[in-house]
């Protein structure tokens, strides 16, 4: 009977591994990763760009606004603080939102470094999309500007996530998210 019973455990472990596991960041319609989230726009240098963030009725968050380019602005963000740590071993993020056909930016953020680890992504005008990025896809930026010399993106490290909009297109914008999920998989 021990035997058996060590075979089922090992069976899980291994399944596990090889099969990932999902951490859940954000997912407002199951109460997930609400909190800590603010607005950073281009008002920190002088521009004039607005956007906010608020859940709709289907309980996904809208991060909506304008986007100016007056006063040398240009762009509009969102970042969550976030309250767990992400595994270590985080393979990918999924995203599942629904925009109005322009490219915004997912960001994450690590502890103790000025860089911003960026990757863009296109929006379908008033279609849900799933979008998949490998760790490895992230660049590091500071300031906006490509900073290949920045530290390593590292998992566990991550403090914060993000959207942001540059897109240096002057107008309105709209962005729905459904969820943020970090993920471990194993390559066969």
């Amino acid at each position: 009977m021990k035997i058996w019973i060590t075979k089922i455990i090992l069976f899980f472990i291994i399944a596990t591994k090889l099969f990932g596991q999902d951490m859940i960041i954000f997912q407002p319609s199951m109460n997930i990763g609400l909190e800590n989230w603010r607005i950073v726009n281009d008002d920190v240098m002088g521009g004039i760009s607005k956007s906010y963030i608020s859940l709709n009725d289907e309980n996904n968050m809208l991060f909506n606004g304008y986007l100016s380019l007056e006063n040398r602005g240009g762009f509009a963000s969102c970042r969550n603080s976030l309250s767990e740590k992400i595994p270590k071993d985080t393979t990918k993020f999924k995203i599942r939102v629904k925009g109005d056909g322009r490219t915004y930016q997912f960001r994450l953020r690590m502890r103790n470094t000025y860089a911003n680890y960026a990757v863009n992504f296109k929006t379908m005008k008033n279609e849900w999309i799933d979008v998949e990025i490998s760790m490895d896809e992230f660049r590091a930026y500071i300031m906006g500007a490509r900073r290949p010399l920045s530290p390593k993106l590292k998992a566990e490290k991550i403090s914060s996530i993000g959207f942001l909009l540059a897109d240096k297109k002057e107008g309105n914008f709209g962005l729905e998210i459904m969820h943020v999920i970090a993920t471990t998989e194993v390559a066969f």
